[in-house]
C-alpha cells in the first residue's frame, strides 16, 4: 500500500509539474544568438539548411543536431518567437520524465518539481537555443546513472538509455563534450571500486554510442579547424564561474537583469555588479541559506542508501565546470551558465537527495526540501514577470528605425543584422546616399565615417559587441548626440537640433 501511494505521488509530481511548462516560453522578441536559430529553422528545404551549415562561422556550426531539430520544428509550426521556443516544450517534458524515473529510484517523488521551478530552466525554456535539449539528455544520463548505481549495473538497460542521451548532448553542441568527459568518468571510477564492469548488451549499446560521438568529434575539430567559434569578448576569470554559479543556484529571478548585469560586468567591474544586486540582498540571502541547509544536509546524510549516487552526480558536475574552465583559459573563450546547462539536472539531483535527508519528525524533513522549491519557484516567477528580466528588444526597436525612415529620418543600426533582418529591416552600407536609408553601422569604421552625411537617430545595443572598438562611442560623443529613449538592451541616440540665428 505504502509503495503505491509513494508511486500515485511521484506520478502527481510529474504531471504537476509538466503543467508548469507551457508559463515558461513567451512570444517576447528574439536576441541575437536566437535569430540564428531562426536563420536555419527558416530554410526552405534541407539542402539549403546544410548550405547554411557548412558555410557558417561562428558557434552555432556546432550545434548540428540542435538545429537540425529547429530546421524540422520550422517545417511544421513556422519561425515565429513563441512557434521557435515552443520545441522546448517537448524537451522540457523529456527532462522531467527522466527525473521522474531517477526519482523513482532514489525515493525521490518531488525530485521532477526540483526541476520545474528552477530559474535557470524557466531562462533558457524560453530561448531558441540548445540549452534544454541539453538539460533533457543530461536527465537521462542522471537517470541512466542511478539505475546503475542502485543496483542494476549488471544490466543493459542503464547504457542503452545513457548511450543514446550522450549522442543528443554532444550533437547539441559541442560543448555538451565536457559533461560526457566528466560523467563517464565518474562512472566508470564508481563500477571499478565495485569491481563490475558492463554485461555484453551494455557494451553494444556504449560502443554504438562512442562510435556516433566520435563522429561529432570528427565533425567539431573540422569546424575547429575552419576558425568557428563563439566571440571572445571578455577575459575568462572568476567572474565567468561566479556568473555561472549565480545562474545555475537559481539566484537569476531575484536579482538584477542579465542585461543590467552584463553592461555593469563590461563598464564598472564586480563593483557596480555588487551594487547592482545590493537591493536584492535579502531575497538573495534566503536563497543562499537555503543552499547553504542543503550543503550542511549533504554532509550530515550517512553513509548508506544513494549517497554514492549523489557524491557521483556531485563530482560529475563539479568535473565538468573544471573541465570547461580549462578548456576556456585554453581557448580565450568566456563561457556562462548557459555553456553549462548539463549540469543543471545533476546539481538538482544531488540538492534534492540532500535536502530529503534530514532525520527527526517528518515536518522538519519536509522544511528545507519545501523552502528550496519555494523560493526557486519565486526566483522563476520573478525572472518572468518582473519587467527587468526581459531580453534585448530587438523587435520594438527595428519596428522603430523603420518608422524614422519612412518617416524621412537618415537611421543607423549599431546591433545585430540578423535580428534586423527576422525583423524586416533592410540594412544598407554606411555611404548610401538617400537620407530615408537604415545604414549597418556595426562596428563603425572611423575613416569612412567623417565622409558619410550623420544619422538623425543611432539605434545602439551591446558596444562591447557592435562597437568593439569604441568609434561609434566617439563619434556620438564627438557630434554631441544624446540618449532620447531606451528599450530593454538598447540605447536611442538622437542628433542635436540645430539653430540658426
Amino acid at each position: 500500500m505504502k509503495a503505491r501511494l509513494s508511486r500515485r505521488l511521484a506520478v502527481w509530481v510529474l504531471l504537476a509539474s509538466v503543467a508548469l511548462l507551457p508559463f515558461m516560453p513567451t512570444g517576447e522578441s528574439l536576441w541575437m544568438d536566437e535569430a540564428d536559430t531562426a536563420c536555419y529553422a527558416a530554410q526552405p528545404d534541407f539542402s539549403h539548411w546544410l548550405d547554411l551549415l557548412r558555410s557558417g562561422s561562428d558557434s552555432t556550426t556546432q550545434m548540428p543536431l540542435c538545429m537540425a531539430a529547429f530546421w524540422v520544428w520550422g517545417r511544421a509550426f513556422g519561425a515565429g518567437e513563441w512557434a521557435l521556443r515552443s520545441i522546448n516544450l517537448l524537451w522540457g517534458a523529456a527532462a522531467l520524465l527522466a527525473l521522474f524515473v531517477a526519482g523513482r529510484r532514489l525515493r525521490l517523488p518531488w525530485l521532477p518539481l526540483g526541476l520545474a521551478v528552477h530559474p535557470f530552466l524557466w531562462a533558457y525554456m524560453n530561448e531558441a537555443r540548445p540549452y534544454v535539449m541539453q538539460i533533457a539528455a543530461a536527465a537521462w544520463l542522471v537517470a541512466g546513472m542511478a539505475v546503475c548505481l542502485t543496483g542494476g549495473e549488471k544490466s543493459t538497460r542503464w547504457a542503452w538509455i545513457m548511450a543514446p542521451a550522450a549522442v543528443v548532448i554532444f550533437g547539441a553542441s559541442m560543448l555538451g563534450g565536457v559533461i560526457l568527459a566528466a560523467a563517464g568518468l565518474v562512472l566508470l571510477v564508481a563500477l571499478a571500486r565495485r569491481r563490475t564492469w558492463p554485461a555484453p548488451g551494455a557494451w553494444a549499446a556504449l560502443a554504438l554510442g562512442g562510435i556516433l560521438c566520435l563522429l561529432l568529434a570528427w565533425y567539431y575539430q573540422q569546424t575547429l579547424a575552419a576558425g568557428n567559434g563563439g566571440a571572445r569578448l571578455w577575459p575568462v576569470g572568476a567572474s565567468n564561474v561566479a556568473f555561472a554559479a549565480y545562474e545555475l543556484l537559481g539566484f537569476a529571478g531575484m536579482g538584477s537583469g542579465r542585461l543590467d548585469l552584463r553592461a555593469a560586468a563590461h563598464d564598472g567591474g564586480g563593483l557596480l555588479v555588487v551594487a547592482l544586486l545590493r537591493p536584492y540582498a535579502l531575497a538573495l540571502g534566503a536563497l543562499a541559506l537555503a543552499w547553504l541547509g542543503v550543503v550542511l544536509a549533504a554532509l550530515a546524510r550517512p553513509h548508506r542508501g544513494s549517497r554514492g549516487l549523489a557524491l557521483a552526480l556531485t563530482v560529475a558536475a563539479g568535473l565538468a565546470a573544471l573541465f570547461l574552465f580549462i578548456a576556456a583559459r585554453i581557448a580565450g573563450f568566456p563561457f556562462w551558465g548557459r555553456h553549462l546547462a548539463p549540469l543543471l539536472p545533476f546539481i538538482v539531483t544531488a540538492a534534492m537527495w540532500a535536502a530529503a535527508g534530514l532525520r527527526g519528525k517528518a515536518l522538519w524533513r519536509g522544511t528545507l526540501p519545501g523552502l528550496l522549491i519555494g523560493l526557486l519557484l519565486i526566483s522563476s516567477l520573478l525572472l518572468r514577470i518582473a519587467p527587468r528580466h526581459r531580453k534585448e528588444d530587438n523587435r520594438a526597436s527595428a519596428g522603430l528605425a523603420s518608422a524614422a525612415a519612412r518617416a524621412g529620418a537618415r537611421v543607423w543600426w549599431s546591433a545585430s543584422t540578423r535580428t534586423a533582418a527576422y525583423y524586416g529591416l533592410s540594412l544598407t552600407a554606411l555611404d548610401a546616399e538617400p537620407s530615408n536609408t537604415i545604414c549597418n553601422a556595426a562596428n563603425l569604421s572611423v575613416t569612412i565615417a567623417p565622409s558619410v552625411p550623420p544619422p538623425d537617430l543611432v539605434f545602439v545595443c551591446k558596444p562591447d559587441v557592435f562597437d568593439g572598438y569604441g568609434s561609434l562611442a566617439a563619434y556620438l560623443a564627438a557630434h554631441a548626440y544624446r540618449p532620447a529613449s531606451r528599450l530593454p538592451g538598447f540605447v536611442l541616440w538622437k542628433r542635436p537640433v540645430t539653430t540658426h540665428p
